[in-house]
């Protein structure tokens, strides 16, 4: 997990907060981890059309699969024309089926 700082502008509004820096992050490191070989598939969570050419460059990876999921009713990201890369559709009882609940901040 790569932790990154929620960036605001001192005048913008909370409600219309945006993250800097994830996407580009995210797509660094899909790129990086399927072309060395370290990952051999990739579900990437988004409905975030900025990460899809980090989906173009693994869905022409032979030796990386990718998938995207998002929340139902989401936005779904794919190819113009298509129906790829497959779509998984998550709801509020699947979060609870496999929530964590540990507290991960913690060593041990």
């Amino acid at each position: 997990m790569i932790r990154r700082n929620l960036q605001y502008p001192s005048d913008y509004p909370a409600s219309r907060a945006s993250e800097k820096g994830i996407d580009v992050a995210i797509a660094v490191d899909m790129i990086r981890l399927g072309m060395s070989g370290h990952m051999s598939a990739a579900i990437l969570f988004s409905s975030d059309n900025d990460l899809m050419p980090a989906v173009e460059v693994l869905w022409d990876t032979p030796q990386c699969h990718v998938e995207v999921a998002s929340w139902s009713g989401a936005h779904r990201i794919r190819f113009p024309g298509t129906q790829q890369p497959w779509r998984h559709h998550l709801n509020d009882v699947d979060f609870q089926a496999v929530r964590d609940t540990h507290d991960h901040s913690t060593h041990r």
